[in-house]
């Protein structure tokens, strides 16, 4: 358990944060919240320290794997499932509570859902080595299935990555079931997150990946030499999300940190400081040839999705 007490510069972007975080004793249970997220530090803490600062609800944070987190959350003690892809948390939308609207309008790259929270949309990219990458460039998903780099694509265990397991959904839909193993077949060795992904092509241990663009971002702003494509086949717009186990023992203090989050305060520092782009309508941006990804529907494929990939992975020499 990871409990936040570092002041952080966040009222650049968002008001009203000059007190100083909460005392180190916990206050009563009725002001308290724990949520579990996937989410790196730098992303979850600034925005975790306003809503403190905001609210006086002390909160608590564990860190994990999603599916680690989503194996875990309806453990009595999780209020907030923070950071997963959307049809992660749609593969299991019956164990969440219904959640109230937030009275603001939507992006209409964001999947409907009543259990599902989206906190942030990110686009599908491909990123390379242009130290190692020099001619016939990658263009699309469909270069993820060309023999020409076979052994040189990066990609993370979907048994640890949500992102993974999304990218897998939007390679079978773009080019059926078998593109999951010719995938597979790609592929040397599996990593164990996206940040390793990203930081094994910015090394050029590996030439390419599939990745979501703000991890991308991040990564080029802090100076990791990498070219981001937009795929030829579209821009996948894949929903970040939250949600609530029904067991949550905090649930008005959850609705109340997932109404911070899709608020415009934070939905403007996410997209100013972490690259996420807006789930609100009026704060959005389109992307050129931006398609759509059914969330509820991937969720419910979940199963089926991985059966594939082990088999795809298992029938590798």
């Amino acid at each position: 358990m990871k409990r936040i007490f570092a002041l952080l510069l966040f009222a650049a972007v968002l008001s009203g944060c000059a007190g100083e975080s909460l005392g180190a004793q916990p206050p009563a249970e009725s002001s308290r919240l724990t949520v579990y997220t996937s989410l790196p530090e730098e992303v979850y803490a600034p925005l975790v320290l306003e809503f403190e600062d905001r609210t006086g609800i002390w909160t608590e944070v564990e860190t994990g794997t999603a599916p680690d987190l989503m194996d875990r959350c309806a453990d009595g003690r999780c209020d907030v499932l923070l950071g997963c892809e959307a049809d992660l948390l749609e593969s299991a939308a019956g164990e969440f509570l219904t959640l109230p609207g937030n009275g603001e309008t939507l992006d209409p790259m964001c999947p409907p859902s009543d259990t599902v929270a989206p906190v942030g949309l990110r686009s599908l990219v491909l990123i390379y080595n242009s130290r190692l990458i020099r001619q016939n460039f990658p263009t699309g998903l469909h270069s993820l299935l060309e023999e020409a780099w076979q052994g040189q694509i990066a990609f993370a265990d979907p048994a640890n990555s949500d992102f993974s397991r999304t990218a897998l959904a939007v390679l079978r839909l773009e080019m059926g079931e078998t593109a999951i193993s010719r995938f597979a077949g790609n592929l040397s060795w599996l990593l164990p997150d996206t940040r390793s992904v990203i930081e094994s092509v910015a090394s050029g241990s590996f030439c390419l990946a599939l990745v979501p663009e703000d991890a991308a971002l991040r990564a080029v702003a802090e100076g990791a030499s990498l070219t981001v494509i937009y795929p030829s086949e579209g821009v996948y717009r894949i929903a970040q999300a939250a949600a609530v186990p029904a067991s949550a023992p905090h649930p008005d203090n959850a609705a109340a940190f997932l109404g911070f989050l899709q608020g415009e305060d934070a939905q403007r520092y996410s997209q100013e400081k972490s690259f996420l782009d807006p789930v609100l309508e009026s704060l959005g941006r389109r992307a050129e040839n931006e398609v759509f990804f059914d969330t509820a529907a991937a969720g419910k494929a979940q199963t089926s999705l991985m059966e594939l990939w082990r088999a795809g992975w298992e029938e590798m020499p």
